[in-house]
């Protein structure tokens, strides 16, 4: 390390009132309150730092996960849908709602945080609620039925749970008995159906066997004859029959 022999307060004052050791600021003391407000890029003669918008600070605290009010939260808004007058109250109203069909509050980060879960969690669980309802609205409901009291000499027609029940089950006997019946006509003619394919296979199996035993005996026969001829042989079918002795007339 660079040891100095002169003091520091000396070396600091020569560099604030043209020493040889930095630059020389004017009208700029060591102890002068200017130079403790100014910013060093003011005391550098540069320009100074440009000021975050609402949307960048909006961004940057989304990013690290902390709530933005509505309020500021309007700068990142459409302001052809949300400009002029009466447009931030909308906006703000706009917003609620819209956290509120999401994630079922009004405050998610805040809220998330409490329940330990993140907004997307929470957006998951109400979806699901959501859909479950759904599906129980689309559920059909039986219909409450209302007792009503006959007048005297009046027969009433209203069945009785007992009787509902019973005709419920056997509605779904008559369901299953259907199934059934379906279910043995299908096999019995998947069986009929493998029956005759099986018919039709035999018989062409005794006819494919009966021309084989024809050809086989043609072709011995073909065989004999040729034999027979080699030998000079003539075979019974090619033996010439003699005519009968004409008779002399005296």
């Amino acid at each position: 390390m660079k040891r100095f022999k002169r003091p520091i307060s000396e070396i600091a004052k020569s560099m604030f009132h043209g020493g040889s050791e930095g630059p020389v600021i004017p009208n700029l003391g060591v102890n002068s309150k200017k130079a403790e407000s100014s910013s060093p890029n003011k005391l550098m003669g540069l320009p100074p730092k440009p000021k975050k918008t609402q949307s960048q600070k909006n961004a940057e605290a989304r990013k690290a996960g902390k709530a933005v009010s509505y309020e500021d939260a309007y700068a990142d808004a459409d302001m052809k849908k949300y400009g002029g007058e009466g447009g931030k109250e909308k906006f703000i109203a706009d917003a609620k709602k819209w956290n509120q069909d999401k994630y079922g509050t009004e405050n998610p980060t805040a809220d998330s945080k409490k329940a330990g879960k993140t907004k997307a969690q929470l957006a998951k669980d109400i979806a699901a609620k959501k859909e479950t309802a759904k599906t129980a609205d689309a559920t059909p409901k039986a219909d409450a039925k209302k007792t009503e009291v006959a007048p005297k000499g009046e027969v009433t027609t209203e069945k009785s749970k007992a009787e509902v029940i019973k005709e419920k089950a056997d509605e779904k006997v008559d369901a299953i008995t259907t199934k059934g019946d379906k279910k043995v006509e299908k096999i019995k003619a998947r069986k009929a159906k493998r029956a005759e394919r099986k018919e039709t296979r035999q018989a062409n199996r005794a006819a494919r066997k009966e021309g084989r035993a024809a050809k086989k005996k043609a072709r011995q026969d073909r065989r004999a004859k040729v034999k027979a001829a080699r030998k000079g042989e003539v075979t019974p079918a090619e033996t010439p029959v003699e005519a009968p002795a004409k008779k002399k007339k005296y």
